[in-house]
């Protein structure tokens, strides 16, 4: 008799159990639904602005399809859906709606029905081009200026993956502008306006895209310790600089096209020597494998359009030991190409104008730092040019937010 009278409050505590289990489920599958349909409607404002009725579709599509790929409540026919886009046109929040209804508790409760309601907002960070990258994903200073340093991202975004509070620093006088500037880790500007727009913090990291790029071969030795000095012009070709390269005085250097290989030394612009050179690229392997551009050195260099450094302009093996590249030359409008230093810190310390003149200029490197008083432009306009972007320096990062 005891058994039979509680039959029911047991058969009925039992179904609350697994109901309870039943719509945790039904939240996260609504859940994954709303992230995976933002996120998927933001992906296609980077190749087409959307309107709101097309994001709508999109985010329709997306929730029927993945909703009959789980065979989760038949499709999409008892989910209501709303998406909005952001004013700003970077942002859209997917809101799903469901009546939940209990399978076994209405034992007890009756038959009583539960709206459940999800939404998340997925936004496009960056206008799709990034022109720097800082690698480094622990330290502080990834990204550092200060002085009167200005840095200018023209149409491109700034990215530090450390996750450091002091991510990136803006000290004294220094100034930062471009189209984002997202922080792994936090940021500290001393003076706020001297950075636009403000730093997002907490961004997700960016994968290296380079990560993956094929190292170019390394013959014998075709120089040893070379050194171009005194006055006039040379003119150097592509091969293996075993102990480096050094151009001083007031030499004229004029480099053929080609993949130039620094090898166990440095690539020296010193004094009042220039290079030039089109279609040119450095692959710096082994011990002290840098390049320094002094003060009153010139350079105007632009990457190769084609062969193993496509698109580089210097591109350091990761098997290096960390180290530290310098343009300090007061002549180096032109470096039009990704500079690729995944070990080292590029500093930059002119006390003037650098790459405003290239049609881009990419920044991938482990560390940042820009000091003195140089203007660094770094410009994306990449139809001026045939030298192409890596992939993985195109298309914004779409996180969500909420």
């Amino acid at each position: 008799m005891v058994f039979g009278i509680a039959a029911p409050v047991l058969v009925g505590v039992a179904g609350i159990a697994v109901d309870y289990a039943r719509y945790n489920t039904t939240v996260a599958n609504l859940q994954g639904l709303a992230d995976g349909a933002a996120v998927a409607a933001v992906r296609s404002m980077a190749v087409a602005n959307m309107t709101e009725s097309a994001a709508a579709a999109s985010v329709d599509s997306y929730v029927k399809q993945k909703a009959e790929e789980i065979a989760w409540q038949k499709g999409i026919e008892n989910i209501s859906v709303t998406t909005r886009i952001s004013s700003t046109g970077d942002a859209v929040e997917v809101t799903l709606s469901q009546e939940w209804a209990p399978m076994l508790a209405h034992v007890l409760t009756g038959d009583v029905k539960t709206p459940v309601v999800i939404s998340s907002t997925a936004k496009m960070i960056g206008t799709g081009k990034a022109c720097v990258i800082g690698l480094d994903q622990t330290s502080n200073n990834t990204i550092y200026m200060d002085d009167a340093s200005q840095v200018v991202g023209d149409g491109c975004g700034v990215f530090s993956n450390s996750s450091h509070a002091n991510s990136i620093v803006i000290d004294k006088d220094a100034r930062l502008e471009a189209s984002v500037i997202c922080s792994a880790g936090g940021a500290l500007v001393k003076k706020k306006g001297n950075v636009n727009p403000d730093v997002t913090e907490d961004c997700p990291a960016l994968e290296n895209p380079l990560a993956d790029r094929a190292k170019p071969s390394v013959g014998s030795c075709t120089y040893n310790s070379h050194v171009v000095g005194g006055t006039g012009t040379t003119v150097l070709s592509p091969g293996v600089y075993c102990g480096g390269l050094t151009l001083k005085d007031e030499a004229a250097v004029s480099l053929n096209p080609g993949v130039y290989i620094i090898k166990d030394g440095p690539l020296m612009v010193q004094d009042h020597a220039s290079v030039s050179g089109s279609g040119v690229g450095f692959y710096l392997t082994g011990s002290n494998a840098n390049f320094t551009f002094t003060q009153e050195s010139t350079v105007s260099l632009e990457a190769p359009q084609s062969g193993p450094l496509a698109g580089l302009l210097f591109f350091e093996d990761d098997a290096n030991a960390a180290s530290t590249h310098t343009i300090s030359s007061s002549r180096a409008e032109t470096l039009l190409g990704t500079i690729y230093l995944p070990k080292s810190t590029l500093q930059i310390d002119a006390e003037a104008s650098v790459a405003g003149a290239s049609a881009y200029t990419a920044l991938v490197v482990n560390k940042l730092l820009v000091r003195e008083g140089p203007v660094v432009t770094l410009n994306s306009d990449y139809d001026a040019t045939n030298v192409p972007v890596p992939p993985g320096l195109i298309g914004g990062k779409v996180i969500l937010t909420n």
